[in-house]
């Protein structure tokens, strides 16, 4: 009990050094600046300072304080999407010039000029402000660069129409070649069932406002819709005319996966605390949640100890960047003094951003064994399959070769096909089909030419029986069928246009059901061409 103390004891002792530590970095900080700027000042100003340390210690927080919002004026406003290089060159420029204000205040006192280039100064810290409140900032924004768009927008619902606005539902159907179905996708809030044709034979829409839309969805052989509500906002199961049968407010994103017993395995994410050699991370941390077919929490897979082994430095250097930034400090510091939890729902940095999981089905020889799971991770470019039993990944690929990858999916013939997004370090997007005991790369599509096919974030793949490939084109709202070759054979274009804004309504996941005998609702529809 004694040694439970102890521990318990140490763990508030270190939870408590990581509060305090950017506290007191910051305070050495100021101290620092303050010694040095003093010396450079003239022996009649410092002898003046020195009668009046109040004054100096005054001028000196106000420096700061103009500099601090002066940065996040270059960060949030005027550089936003310039390269990290020039906005610290820019930064580095703006703490000169304010250190020689406040030099020049201390040694002449208010004049004219020095008063004018303060008014400028304050003007250009709150102009950015106003445009992001009166959404000036969109103004900067080309509608006709999609990946520009999706950048500044993130998860974006709806895309710059580029061009295609005259294209709605099919623009290409070959019906010999197509591996007919019913398909089913998600957008701007509503869940829609669409024929080969494109006409659209039945809908699920909960008809609220304060969520996102639906996220990732599957429909299950009785009709019931399985989906990952937007925002965080949970994970809910719909009957067929859109009733909610039950709900789960587990911060759900990106993808679930239903294995044949029901149990559903749900990649969601929290605010957490976790240690690196000792060092205690605030991090947005990802993990599997397993529910019951009726939605009660059975389990939950932690994924940071796999995703650990792969962590690098100047990941570590960037989480702790973040970590002191003064708005967090002060965040971190009100939560302590209220004697609420700490870092809820404060924690940004999210390295690992996983996006896929899929529960394997079975033993493949020197790669994994039935149970595992396949999880891809977005910002590290990493796949990896966990041993569920021994938290780690028993095998991973990917950094280098791939960039910002989605949805990864173990094939019949045993090889893995994912959507290599080409993010931060390609104009286009391709798909891949690896051989996982040799990690060749077996088969590849890109677009003729390759810019073609860019979708900045999110997009899926899905290998059809008939040996196409269904691929989803989530930042043109466009959803097409290649042959092995590349010919493609169907094309869908999102039918939600906004005329006014020229925009088409994202899709963040098209699938097609293929056996649709296997789903007694769908025989209402005859599922033929």
């Amino acid at each position: 009990m004694a040694a439970f103390c102890y521990m318990a004891a140490f763990f508030k002792l270190l939870i408590t050094f990581s509060i305090l530590f950017p506290v007191l970095c910051y305070a050495g900080l100021f101290f620092l600046v303050a010694a040095v700027y003093f010396r450079i000042l003239p022996q009649n100003v410092r002898q003046k300072c020195s009668k009046h340390q109040i004054h100096f210690q005054l001028v000196l927080v106000a420096i700061m304080i103009l500099f601090q919002l002066g940065r996040w004026a270059i960060n949030d406003g005027y550089m936003h999407e310039t390269p990290h290089l020039i906005r610290m060159s820019t930064k580095a420029l703006l703490l000169i010039i304010i250190f020689s204000l406040g030099r020049s205040f201390l040694i002449k006192g208010w004049t004219r000029t020095i008063l004018v280039y303060f008014i400028i100064y304050l003007l250009l810290i709150i102009f950015p402000t106003i445009k992001k409140s009166i959404k000036f900032q969109s103004a900067q924004i080309n509608p006709h660069d999609p990946v520009k768009s999706l950048q500044t927008l993130g998860y974006a619902r709806w895309t710059p129409l580029k061009g295609n606005s005259d294209k709605s539902a099919i623009t290409v159907y070959d019906q010999q070649a197509c591996d007919k179905g019913i398909n089913i996708y998600s957008s701007t809030g509503v869940t829609s069932l669409v024929d080969m044709k494109g006409t659209i034979l039945h809908t699920w829409n909960l008809n609220e406002t304060d969520y996102d839309g639906f996220y990732c969805v599957e429909l299950l052989k009785n009709g019931d819709l399985l989906a990952i509500l937007g925002d965080g906002k949970g994970f809910v199961k719909l009957g067929w005319d859109s009733r909610v049968i039950w709900e789960t407010d587990i911060y759900g994103h990106h993808d679930f996966y239903v294995k044949p017993n029901g149990d559903i395995y749900v990649l969601a994410s929290n605010s957490d605390i976790v240690f690196f050699a000792g060092l205690p991370l605030s991090i947005r941390d990802d993990h599997i949640v397993v529910l019951s077919p009726e939605g009660e929490i059975k389990g939950n897979i932690p994924l940071y100890p796999a995703f650990k082994r792969h962590l690098r430095l100047w990941d570590i250097i960037s989480i702790y960047t973040q970590m002191i930034e003064p708005d967090n400090v002060m965040k971190i510091i009100s939560h302590k003094l209220s004697g609420k939890q700490l870092f809820v729902k404060i924690s940004t940095v999210w390295f690992s951003h996983a996006n896929t999981i899929e529960v394997i089905d079975r033993d493949i020889n020197g790669v994994c064994k039935k149970g595992d799971i396949l999880v891809s991770s977005r910002d590290m470019s990493l796949i990896g399959i966990l041993d569920v039993e021994k938290n780690r990944f028993v095998w991973t690929w990917g950094p280098g070769i791939v960039s910002g990858q989605h949805q990864p999916t173990f094939l019949p013939n045993g090889n893995i096909m994912l959507l290599d997004n080409g993010w931060k370090k390609r104009n286009y997007s391709r798909i891949i089909e690896l051989d996982p005991t040799t990690k060749e790369i077996k088969w590849e599509y890109k677009a003729h030419p390759k810019e073609n096919f860019f979708t900045y974030g999110r997009g899926s793949n899905q290998r059809l029986p008939n040996g196409n490939t269904l691929v989803t084109d989530t930042c043109s709202g466009r959803v097409f069928e290649i042959t092995k070759d590349g010919k493609t054979v169907w094309e869908f274009y999102n039918p939600n246009i906004n005329e006014k804004k020229q925009e088409r309504a994202t899709i963040y996941r098209m699938t097609r059901i293929t056996d649709t005998q296997n789903y007694p609702i769908l025989q209402q529809f005859n599922a033929k061409p």
